[in-house]
């Protein structure tokens, strides 16, 4: 077992769509998160919905992981499904979990911290959430 890495959870900023579009192809098993795959998650009308214009929906909420560095490592975030052309799979009014994380970073409770964090911040907006 990997000995655990220092981390930080922050809540994500509308700065932060980069390293959400980077997890969001991890998310979607897309690959070693490269530019080509960051290019077709971003030409994908379904996964545009998740990250495009991040922190300029109404109930967007998310948090990303750090290492000391600074470096991104994942995100989790929230977004409601309220645009027509966006796949729902529960009611609109719940928003859905998107949560990718670097494959050297995982199995070391990086995504367990995220999701504590995201909950915390998530509670005072959301009652619930769609996995």
């Amino acid at each position: 077992m990997a000995s655990p890495r220092k981390i930080v959870v922050t809540a994500a900023t509308a700065a932060d769509e980069p390293i959400l579009w980077r997890m969001l192809t991890f998310a979607a098993s897309m690959g070693d998160g490269g530019d080509d795959q960051l290019a077709r998650a971003q030409a994908d009308p379904y996964l545009r919905s998740y990250g495009q214009n991040w922190c300029q929906q109404p109930g967007d909420v998310g948090v990303v992981a750090r290492e000391e560095s600074g470096r991104g490592i994942g995100a989790a975030w929230l977004r409601l499904a309220c645009r027509p052309d966006r796949l729902r799979v529960a009611e609109p009014s719940l928003p859905e979990l998107a949560m990718g994380v670097v494959p050297e970073a995982r199995g070391q409770g990086v995504g367990s911290s995220m999701l504590l964090v995201l909950i915390r911040h998530a509670a005072p907006l959301h009652p619930a959430m769609v996995l």
